[in-house]
């Protein structure tokens, strides 16, 4: 899904657009939507269901759960809407939006983690529209919003949107993702911490649950490949979190000898089946 929109954007020189208004009509016209009307955007933003900011509810939603029409209205608008609740700079030239400052995501609290953490095409676009608004740093939507950690290192995220951001950090962001795939603490270290904060709840509440069973081994294997360890996982790890989960570190050595033993099957199968294409060839 993510690669047919991507492939879009790219074939169309979305990227390369400098003018925001631009590149909101473009990409409107390119994924056939339709740019909301200006009165008729304020009039359902001021029907919203709240008594003192209408609007801080509306975008709330509709950010964090990928409303994509209503996200690429507000950033054509911008200006125009006056939000009583974001504070402009009218510095700014109107053909640039600095979404890395913007005062809107911290209004209304937005959550990219969130966004991403289910497989909807709705979703992805929205994700992906944001991600290439004209001159923007690279960064802002590879970070989780206010946090100085990768969000493909968020457990909440999708495998499908964990490949997407891995792409996109390969591609885009290659300095920033060599760093964090070399540095002692790497994005497997930052996905398992995640994995345990954010579900320490759920397992802390529903004894039926086996913490050990739903660990994310598929992205795990996939850092894995591309050598990103676990090593020194006892001494990185918050050990507020650690001790709450009694055996962390031995599990985690199982799935990478089950990795190990994964990966050797492959190599003899392969093997099996190139000797096999000898053997007929004589």
């Amino acid at each position: 899904m993510w690669e047919k929109i991507l492939s879009k954007i790219t074939d169309n020189n979305l990227e390369k657009e400098v003018e925001i208004k631009s590149y909101c009509e473009k990409f409107s016209q390119i994924f056939d939507l339709k740019i909301e009307n200006l009165n008729n955007f304020k009039k359902t933003i001021d029907t919203y269901n709240s008594n003192i900011f209408p609007e801080e509810d509306f975008l709330f939603n509709s950010f964090n759960d990928g409303d994509v029409v209503s996200i690429i209205s507000t950033i054509y608008y911008f200006k125009e809407l006056e939000l009583n609740f974001v504070t402009v700079d009218n510095k700014t030239p109107e053909h640039y939006l600095d979404i890395s400052n913007l005062s809107l995501f911290n209004a209304i609290n937005f959550d990219s983690a969130n966004l991403l953490s289910k497989d909807e095409y709705q979703r992805t676009l929205s994700f992906l529209f944001l991600f290439f608004i004209p001159r923007q740093p690279v960064k802002t939507l590879l970070n989780e919003f206010k946090q100085n950690t990768p969000l493909i290192s968020n457990s909440r995220v999708t495998n499908h949107h964990f490949n997407m951001l891995l792409y996109l950090m390969q591609t885009y962001e290659i300095q920033e993702y060599n760093l964090l795939k070399n540095s002692n603490k790497n994005i497997n270290h930052m996905l398992i911490e995640s994995f345990l904060k954010n579900n320490n709840s759920i397992f802390f509440y529903d004894l039926n649950v086996d913490w050990k069973n739903v660990l994310p081994k598929q992205k795990m294997f996939q850092l894995f490949d591309l050598n990103m360890s676990l090593y020194n996982f006892d001494i990185l790890m918050d050990n507020s979190i650690k001790n709450m989960f009694q055996g962390i570190e031995k599990e985690l050595v199982y799935c990478e000898r089950e990795y190990a033993a994964s990966n050797l099957d492959k190599k003899l199968t392969i093997k099996s089946q190139s000797d096999t294409k000898t053997v007929l060839k004589i």
